[in-house]
């Protein structure tokens, strides 16, 4: 069996919370600090190649942590979405799992929460169709049933929200003739995910109460 003799600990230049492991004189593990006083790591230990691997693994666990930490503490994450976000990174599916039973264990990652969080922003900020929030949660990889329970406790309005826009729209066009206003506005609102049926009522909503003509 290999033996691998600790020659060495010394703290990393460029950060304060990593040091490097010598092994046999040669620079060998880097390594957070958390994990040398884990490991109880001291100059004259030896170790096996089976410590060394499990050393190895502590630590990328650790650095996979900390990744997916900072990339959700940048704004709200679904599950999917961290998981490419690691995938990327090169992190196996071994890993991956074990930093996702972590993050649920803290409450870090709830899909639910976080379809609650997008959609609620998006009907104040960025309103658009019940279809089009659907379709945005689908990309981000929220499960159906999730998506179901959420758009229907936001009870989205699609004639409400539609009308809404498309008057906040009407009151920034002016002088434009009716037909081009009418073909503008039903483009905007189908953009937003609004099904043809709805755009054509909002649009005679808005003829019969605005004066397209501007007259």
């Amino acid at each position: 069996m290999d033996k691998h003799t600790i020659t060495a600990i010394k703290a990393e230049r460029s950060s304060h919370d990593r040091v490097c492991v010598f092994i046999n004189g040669d620079p060998v593990l880097r390594v957070r600090r958390e994990v040398v006083v884990k490991a109880k790591l001291r100059v004259g230990q030896v170790l096996s190649s089976e410590e060394l691997d499990a050393l190895r693994a502590e630590e990328q666990l650790g650095f996979a942590k900390d990744l997916a930490i900072k990339y959700l503490a940048a704004r709200p994450r679904s599950a999917y979405q961290l998981r490419v976000y690691l995938v990327r990174k090169g992190f196996s599916e071994a890993v991956i799992q074990q930093v996702f039973q972590f993050l649920s264990e803290y409450g870090y990652v709830d899909d639910k929460r976080y379809a609650e969080g997008f959609v609620r922003s998006r009907l104040q900020d960025r309103p658009r169709s019940e279809r089009m929030l659907r379709f945005e949660l689908q990309q981000k990889g929220i499960a159906d049933e999730v998506i179901d329970e959420v758009l229907a406790s936001a009870c989205v309005d699609d004639q409400k929200t539609a009308l809404a826009l498309a008057r906040a729209r009407l009151a920034k066009m002016r002088d434009v003739d009716e037909r081009v206003l009418t073909r503008r506005l039903g483009s905007f609102l189908a953009r937003r995910g609004y099904r043809m049926g709805t755009i054509q009522e909002i649009l005679r909503t808005i003829k019969n109460t605005s004066n397209l003509d501007n007259d």
